[in-house]
């Protein structure tokens, strides 16, 4: 779907620095660009950007945007930009042919508002019967910063627009410069354009006097409107509320480093370096901490204990400032955490140096002087390596995380900074509390490093708890129902029918791009292709006669039945049109165990889908589990932040692994696996004991005793296979029928 932003005005009312609004900069990032980011974290993927005002100045930023985010993004001239911006949205009209996305550019926006926006109109209405959705705000203005002197106003009648507008009287809500459009919303553009009014309010007014303008509503998610230097302000304390810590933060971070880098470090430096990015964020505290090292060296224990602690303190500003400027990255995480291993390091061994050259330490401790600080701090050393390593390896190789307040992942480097920080500002009075500081984190690192190695070990022979999962939703085609040979025959021979391709390059194609809807393949395959859209519309009619006539898989009937009757939540999703899912599911007998399902539409692809599930049926992305049979269907769990399990009924389970996802040959082994890992949870005492019987075993696997389904929270990791292992099942029935080499999900 396309997102299309209007930055054609000149904005004199907010009196600031920029020459130019859309690159008006709040809390370090341009109005324009994070009109671009959020929506890229709403799933939008292509833009348009209309410019007018000092275009040539915008269009240069807009492409350094495009460049930097690696984005696709299209630039539209307004050159009669004064008539108001519904004429930069009509001078867009060329590029737009299907439902899209527009935004004001000097409207700052929380993404969720995009998401609600764009399932809504898509999943509720399709747009069928309307030429756009807006998003509308019910708050009261008593209790909001709203200004009401240049909001515009909406009017309504259950959830259609009867009238907008600014300065109207009677109201029921505020426009949040968020719509769902189609392109049935230029006629009325240009008749508007044509009475003598400009806006897109105008072309709103018209569509709702036509019943053909609908809402949603997005009470109580935050949106500004920049005008003014009031809303400047107003904008950047908003902002800094989303500057809050990461769900794994230790204690020491939420208590002593958050409050002070949220409202000191990382203010200070975006007004210092507006310009400042994450990664460089992470340079600084790297920094501190060599000088921190530095100190030490020289004897200066208490400026070294003071620049630990701002080490600590900046370690967070880096996050800070990648919510804010919606810089997050897989790279800036891998990045942030090479330069803390450098720094842990130097001030480790910056505290080992200064203990090894302190007369004070050798007349206390004598002739145990040299062995005790030396292995003082290399366990110290080592210790904070191993925690580390360990976290990575326990990911890569055994696809799970540690969990705890002590020993979870992600969590210590703020207690060791603070230690060493205590035991610096100690070592100024009493050196060797230097060498008291290291023994500290020797112990509590090599503590952990135990734990954690006892744990692995128990997961790995299927002695943990495993948890589970508390959803899954599943693919349809080729995963329930059996319709991916017969999709597949027809495809390619409508590939090679229309393009001229031999079977083989057709089939290469076709399962190259599969798991999109088959108009989105083509494009990918025969880009800006002429005949892309009737090739499509036959494959969707051939489709239509043939899925009446397809079967579910026995091995699906058996495992929905199964985790049905385990009380699992269980969904279904595809890029088949929504009324052919429903119907699908009905006739294969699917529907009475699944809790919901949806299907595909114009802009709604399967990851879309998949949050809109996760949304509007409370589902947490880490419980949930979304099944399907294509490598792309990997790619959607990504997005969606769920995890994903490959089936190999198309791709082996080699294909699964180069995009970094687990595949099983069928459900059954799914269903298996789940049984045992929640059966050995209880054989070890790790769950309460609840009544054991017997169901029927799943067809071509040993039967097996099923346990009543958990209560919620009784197993708090999660489920995956690779944490159980086929040695659980071993273990608890003495059975060998399950025989991969290798089993689990994928682990984010």
């Amino acid at each position: 779907m396309k997102a299309v932003i209007l930055a054609a005005g000149r904005g004199a009312r907010a009196a600031s620095a920029a020459s130019v609004k859309p690159l008006l900069r709040v809390q370090g990032l341009a109005l324009l660009e994070r009109s671009i980011a959020t929506a890229m974290r709403a799933g939008i993927d292509d833009f348009v950007v209309v410019t007018g005002y000092a275009a040539e100045q915008v269009e240069e930023f807009v492409v350094d945007v495009s460049r930097r985010r690696r984005v696709t993004i299209s630039l539209v001239e307004n050159t009669d930009w004064t008539r108001g911006n519904g004429s930069s949205l009509l001078a867009a009209r060329e590029l737009l042919d299907e439902p899209f996305l527009l935004l004001m550019g000097d409207h700052i926006l929380d993404e969720r508002i995009l998401q609600h926006l764009v399932d809504h109109g898509l999943v509720e209405h399709g747009l069928r019967d309307d030429a756009l959705v807006l998003a509308i705000d019910r708050s009261d203005p008593t209790t909001t910063e709203i200004d009401m002197d240049d909001v515009t106003r909406v009017t309504l009648r259950g959830d259609r627009i009867e009238r907008i507008g600014k300065g109207l009287a009677d109201y029921d809500a505020f426009d949040t410069g968020a719509f769902l459009c189609s392109p049935a919303m230029f006629p009325a553009l240009e008749a508007a354009i044509d009475s003598g009014d400009g806006s897109v309010s105008a072309a709103v007014q018209r569509l709702a006097m036509d019943g053909r303008a609908s809402v949603v509503d997005v009470t109580g998610l935050q949106w500004t409107d920049v005008d003014t230097p009031a809303d400047v302000s107003r904008a950047a304390s908003r902002l800094a509320a989303t500057m809050a810590g990461k769900s794994r933060d230790g204690w020491v971070s939420r208590v002593l480093n958050r409050p002070v880098s949220t409202r000191v470090t990382t203010p200070l430096l975006l007004r210092l370096f507006p310009a400042i990015t994450a990664n460089q964020a992470s340079a600084v505290s790297a920094l501190f901490g060599v000088m921190a090292s530095v100190c030490f060296v020289l004897q200066l224990p208490l400026a070294g204990a003071l620049l630990t602690h701002t080490t600590s303190v900046l370690d967070g500003t880096d996050g800070e400032v990648a919510r804010l400027k919606r810089l997050d990255s897989p790279f800036g995480g891998f990045f942030d955490a090479v330069l803390d291993r450098y720094t842990d390091s130097l001030i480790m061994l910056g505290l080992l140096y200064f203990a090894l050259k302190s007369a004070s330490i050798w007349s206390v401790l004598g002739r145990a002087s040299e062995p005790v600080i030396l292995s003082a701090g290399m366990l110290a050393v080592s210790g904070t390596w191993l925690v580390s390593y360990m976290t990575t390896k326990a990911s890569a190789d055994l696809g799970h995380q540690y969990d705890g307040a002590w020993i979870g992942s992600g969590r210590g480097r703020d207690i060791r900074l603070l230690i060493v920080t205590v035991a610096g500002l100690a070592a100024a009075v009493y050196p060797v509390a230097a060498v008291l500081g290291m023994a500290a984190i020797a112990v509590l690192t090599h503590v952990i490093v135990l734990k954690r190695l006892s744990l692995s070990w128990r997961q790995a022979t299927g002695q943990t708890e495993i948890g589970r999962i508390e959803a899954i939703v599943y693919d349809l085609d080729g995963t329930l129902v059996d319709s991916m040979r017969g999709l597949t025959e027809r495809a390619t021979a409508l590939i090679q029918q229309r393009f001229g391709l031999d079977s083989a390059t057709a089939l290469e194609r076709y399962a190259a791009t599969s798991g999109a809807d088959f108009a989105t393949q083509l494009e990918e395959m025969f880009p800006g292709n002429p005949a892309n859209t009737l090739v499509a519309a036959e494959f969707e009619a051939a489709k239509r006669e043939m899925m009446p006539h397809v079967k579910p898989f026995a091995d699906a009937l058996w495992a929905v039945d199964f985790f049905a009757s385990r009380g699992l939540r269980q969904f279904a999703c595809s890029s088949t049109q929504e009324d052919l899912v429903q119907a699908t599911l009905e006739q294969s007998g699917l529907a009475t165990s699944l809790e919901a399902h949806s299907g595909f539409r114009a802009g709604f692809d399967k990851s879309r889908q998949l949050r809109h599930l996760l949304r509007t049926h409370g589902l947490r992305p880490e419980k949930t589990l979304f099944v399907g049979d294509s490598l792309r269907d990997a790619a959607f769990a990504r997005r969606a932040r769920t995890r994903f399990l490959g089936l190999t009924r198309t791709f082996a389970d080699a294909e699964f692994r180069r995009v970094g996802a687990e595949g099983v040959e069928d459900l059954r082994v799914l269903a298996t696996r789940w049984d045992a890992a929640i059966r050995c949870a209880v054989s070890l005492g790790e769950m309460p004991p609840v009544p054991e019987r017997v169901v029927a075993p799943a067809p071509g696997l040993s039967p097996v005793i099923a346990l009543p389904q958990p209560k919620v929270g009784l197993i708090e990791e999660s489920l995956v296979g690779r944490e159980m292992g086929v040695r659980a099942q071993e273990q608890i029935t003495g059975q060998h029928s399950l025989s991969p080499d290798r089993t689990g999900f994928e682990r984010e």
